[in-house]
């Protein structure tokens, strides 16, 4: 069996062409602010301790509160006090579904 999705692609917006599009311009202003804050060593050289650091806090950043929040939610639902907004859930499905997520 062969799959031909040329004919769905042409003309659309797929997942992966919009994924790849986030990622690029994602990559594009992680860059700007790289060669915007970075410390150039020499030549060509790029102060890379500076920049592991930075990579590390951007990583760690607000990790504890991400803990906690889980934490809070796995003893609600737990106790059966987990309360879903039915709003604010439906208003975001629909927000996605709109900008193609």
């Amino acid at each position: 069996m062969t799959i031909d999705d040329r004919a769905s692609s042409v003309g659309s917006n797929s997942t992966a062409e919009r994924l790849t599009a986030t990622t690029r311009n994602q990559n594009s202003s992680s860059k700007a602010a790289l060669a915007a804050d970075s410390t150039v060593d020499g030549a060509d050289g790029a102060d890379m301790p500076r920049f592991a650091a930075l990579v590390s806090a951007t990583v760690n950043a607000g990790a504890q509160e991400r803990a906690d929040r889980v934490e809070q939610l796995r003893q609600l639902v737990a106790t059966g006090r987990y309360q879903v907004d039915s709003q604010a859930l439906s208003r975001s499905i629909v927000d996605s579904t709109l900008k193609g997520y």
